[in-house]
């Protein structure tokens, strides 16, 4: 398994999208006894779980209609 990196090396700095963001994620650290870092980095790996496959499809899709067109011309 790799070396875990500390997010604070590479200057990582949550600011909330709004007040909500900002008291659920102070609600989900207090109920599941954790920081708020540990809930932040949960929900990105879990995102990026989510979508990172979705946008490597997109591209390939892209790439490929791309050489397409470009065989037309």
């Amino acid at each position: 398994m790799p070396e875990q990196p500390i997010l604070s090396d590479f200057g990582i700095k949550y600011i909330p999208y709004s007040i909500q963001d900002h008291y659920a994620i102070s609600h989900l650290a207090k109920v599941n006894n954790t920081s708020k870092a540990q809930i932040i980095k949960i929900a990105v790996h879990e995102w990026i779980r989510e979508n990172l496959p979705k946008e490597i499809e997109l591209a390939a899709v892209l790439t490929e209609l791309n050489e397409i067109s470009e065989g037309q011309e």
